[in-house]
């Protein structure tokens, strides 16, 4: 994926806020160490491995992804949230490995981040 689509997406995933409120150090933290650990933890290692005892992936897969959506209160990012939601249920369910989904999530938390800073 080249840089402007990788921007394209990491758009996708911005709250627009004050750049302030991201310049304070235990923000890049939250946003970059514990969020990820958090919601991954919650998301995909309880809520998608309760709901894929009683369902098939897909279905299990969007109902955490959409409960890990709602919290992000992004409208317009919804969707995407949604979609990068599944794709975490996929390398969860695929490795039986929280650790997998959570570095990703680490990782691309860490660009989104990258790329507002860049943005100005």
């Amino acid at each position: 994926m080249g840089f402007s689509a990788l921007t394209k997406v990491s758009s996708l995933f911005i709250i627009q806020q004050p750049a302030t409120h991201l310049q304070t150090p235990i923000m890049y933290i939250y946003a970059i160490i514990f969020s990820p650990i958090v919601e991954e933890l919650i998301c995909r290692k309880y809520l998608f491995t309760k709901l894929h005892k009683q369902y098939n992936f897909w279905i299990a897969s969007i109902l955490s992804s959409v409960l890990f959506a709602i919290p992000h209160w992004n409208l317009v990012g919804f969707l995407g949230y949604v979609f990068i939601g599944v794709i975490w249920s996929y390398y969860y369910n695929k490795t039986n490995n929280i650790l997998v989904p959570i570095c990703s999530h680490l990782l691309f938390n860490y660009f989104v981040i990258l790329f507002m800073s860049l943005r100005g």
